[in-house]
This record gives C-alpha cells, sequence and structure tokens, in this order.
C-alpha cells in the first residue's frame, strides 16, 4: 500500500524489512477523496500527517484578496508536514489536483519512530530537506528563468522525482495538470503555458498525450531548462537516468 514511500525513502537509507514492516504499521486510516477537495486548509490545526497513496495534490497559499499561488506538489509517496503536533495553525493550504487516495498517520506514530528507529528517521529528515530544496528552486526559477526554460526544469523535476517513487515508464510519467495549474505554479498565463509548451514540441525535447509526458532527450531537456541535480539530494537517480540515456543513444 505505501510501496511509492518507500521507493522514495530508498534513495535515502537502505529500508531493512523490519523498517519496512514499521512504515506500513504506522497508518491508521486510508481515505478517498474526490479531485479540488481540501484536505487542510491554512490556519487550521494540523490533526495527522499525510501520506499520498495515488493521485496528486498541491500545496498552495491564498492572499488577501483571494487568489491562490501553487507552492509544491505532492506525488504518490509524499508526506505533509512530518511534524504536525509542532504547529498550532497551518502556514499553508493542501488541495487535490486529482481523485486520491490519502493515508492518515498520527503524529504519536511518527515521533515513536524518531525515538527507536534512526535509519528511517533519517530517511523523513531527508524527504523534509529535499521539499524545501524544491522550494528554494522555485524561488529561483520564478525570479531568474525565462518562460520556456522554467517549464523545461519543472518537467525535469518531475521526471525525477516520479522516477525516485518508481512511477515512470523509461522516460515518461504521469502528469494531470491543467495548463492553468501549470501556470500558478511557475508564475505564468495559461497563454504563455501554452506557447511554451508548443516551443518545447517544436524543439523536439517533448511529447505530451494524455496527462503523460514523454521526454524525447533527457540531456537536451536538461541544458535547456538549466536543470541541475544536486538540489533534488538523488545520486541513484541521476545515475539510473545517464546510464539509460546512453544505452538509448547508442542501442
Amino acid at each position: 500500500m505505501i510501496d511509492e514511500m518507500i521507493h522514495k525513502l530508498s534513495n535515502c537509507v537502505t529500508l531493512s524489512s523490519r523498517d519496512k514492516d514499521v512504515l506500513r504499521k504506522m497508518i491508521t486510516k486510508v481515505v478517498d477523496l474526490e479531485k479540488n477537495t481540501n484536505v487542510k486548509r491554512e490556519e487550521e490545526k494540523p490533526d495527522f500527517i499525510h501520506l499520498l497513496m495515488n493521485g496528486w495534490a498541491c500545496r498552495y497559499k491564498t492572499l488577501e484578496n483571494g487568489k491562490e499561488y501553487i507552492v509544491g506538489f505532492l506525488l504518490p509517496g509524499d508526506l505533509s508536514t512530518l511534524n504536525a503536533s509542532i504547529l498550532t495553525r497551518m502556514d499553508h493550504s493542501i488541495r487535490t489536483l486529482t481523485r486520491v487516495k490519502l493515508a492518515l498517520i498520527p503524529q504519536e506514530r511518527i515521533d515513536h519512530i524518531h525515538l527507536y528507529y534512526p535509519n528511517i528517521t533519517r530517511a523523513f529528515f531527508w524527504s523534509t530537506l529535499l521539499d524545501e530544496s524544491i522550494l528554494r528552486e522555485w524561488l529561483v526559477s520564478q525570479g531568474g528563468r525565462p518562460a520556456a526554460v522554467r517549464l523545461a526544469h519543472l518537467f525535469c523535476e518531475i521526471m525525477m522525482r516520479s522516477r525516485a517513487a518508481g512511477l515512470t515508464d523509461d522516460y515518461s510519467f504521469y502528469m494531470p495538470l491543467t495548463q492553468e495549474e501549470l501556470g500558478n505554479a511557475t508564475g505564468l498565463t495559461k497563454v504563455h503555458v501554452n506557447r511554451c509548451l508548443r516551443h518545447l514540441r517544436m524543439e523536439n525535447l517533448i511529447e505530451i498525450h494524455r496527462h503523460r509526458v514523454s521526454i524525447l532527450d533527457w540531456e537536451r531537456l536538461q541544458t535547456f531548462g538549466e536543470f541541475q541535480t544536486t538540489y533534488l539530494h538523488m545520486p541513484r537517480i541521476v545515475a539510473d537516468l545517464s546510464l539509460q540515456e546512453q544505452v538509448r543513444k547508442t542501442g
């Protein structure tokens, strides 16, 4: 039930059978939510840690005028705030972008893991640092990268995150985002996103069909998107993709 999370955390540490068993047992309840459902709203008190088991969700902030800005995507295998009990109020909202299956984890079970399972704790810390690193990179993209470069960079990021969770098929991944949602996350208008996607297609960098993105040339897309893999802290995935690209080009 939580294979994606185990797959993702295994990019940081080698999880033993006992570690995996502990992770599976930390879930107390699983719920199904429809698209555009708020999991938690800003200012609400957090009660559970949430694990996205399938589907996509997003973190977002709301301005005084009611306008919402996406500040992060949650993919299968991703966790919400790991230390929910420390917070008296949520500082952002979480909403589903598709139908999702969501696991609920009580904070006390995470606290128990921190006390008795250092290997899992290290993986959890890595996951939290990864979220922070991605947010920093998004800030840089919106502040300094041209529009088409931002989208290319985002596709590279989602490719690696999907790969880390075991969700890719060669160089393709599921991305159920509308052009409006892509624009919201990258600071672009829907019209601008449409133009940029056409440009990436004309450059033979990507194809998109029924919410599936196929990367036609991984190395060229990284170069075009000014994408440096360091901030994702996934050396195994980097090596794996590099080797696969070499094999694809030579044979």
